[in-house]
């Protein structure tokens, strides 16, 4: 292993229904099968992030390789006070662009990619008319874990939203010069101080995975829902993304956030 590679802390597992299991080889590029005393292959998170992120679906993925019995299962395991789980990602072109130039240290933000993912995140945390936020902080069935640091930074940004909000309803038809200043430099300064909050807590890799492929899960399955109270019996698109709603947008412009460190 080359001294500057970081070790590898996943295994992407298949069971079959038949009890057999394999792990991936990303050397090999196939599964290979476990037996009693055998060890899975560890790699990085993003490695079997980009494997995956190209596939439309987890039944594609499998096709490609000689499975000859039905899958019970398809998972990322890694050791953390036991073993703990994840679920691959799938059919999210923007992930696995993110996946393949992710460097090991934080989220280049500079990509514009990886900046989209960021802010079509951030706007749905900041959009009061939205419960994505709720659904990440609450999480009833304790299905999202995400740090208690970067919920805090969540709880506090979405608190200056309402509490913006409110200040901008009680000065309605107001035409004071001097408030309609106060509010615009209070929503521009703080609003982008949490916005730098936010994503200095989501330059993590496994935060940022957490939470946008979570919003990608929730948004599919409302587009889901939709289609099928209309009627429409056609496909999803490929890209999840292609589904999104139009996100929340602020009174003033995004160019605050175009150039940063």
């Amino acid at each position: 292993m080359n001294k500057n590679e970081r070790v590898g802390r996943y295994s992407l597992i298949l069971e079959t229904q038949d009890g057999n299991k394999y792990y991936y080889d990303v050397d090999l590029r196939t599964f290979v099968m476990m037996y009693d005393k055998s060890k899975p292959k560890k790699t990085q998170l993003e490695k079997l992030d980009f494997l995956t992120a190209n596939y439309a679906s987890k039944e594609q993925f499998i096709d490609c390789y000689s499975i000859n019995s039905p899958v019970k299962s398809l998972y990322i395991t890694y050791q953390f006070k036991g073993e703990r789980r994840l679920a691959p990602v799938f059919n999210n072109e923007k992930w696995a662009e993110l996946a393949k130039n992710y460097a090991g240290k934080k989220v280049d933000f500079r990509s514009y990619n990886n900046f989209q993912i960021f802010n079509t995140i951030y706007f749905e945390i900041a959009d009061l008319n939205s419960d994505f936020a709720d659904k990440i902080i609450k999480n009833a069935n304790r299905l999202i874990t995400i740090s208690p640091q970067t919920k805090d930074v969540i709880v506090c940004l979405r608190a200056h939203e309402r509490a913006i909000e409110e200040r901008r309803k009680n000065s309605f038809g107001v035409k004071d010069y001097h408030t309609e200043i106060s509010i615009s430099d209070i929503y521009s300064e703080d609003r982008y101080g949490f916005y730098r909050d936010l994503q200095k807590r989501l330059s993590d890799y496994r935060e940022l995975r957490t939470i946008y492929l979570n919003y990608c899960r929730i948004e599919e399955r409302k587009q889901k829902e939709l289609q099928e109270k209309q009627g429409v019996t056609t496909e999803l698109s490929d890209s999840p993304m292609k589904l999104l709603k139009k996100p929340f947008v602020p009174p003033q412009q995004l160019s605050m956030f175009d150039n940063l460190d």
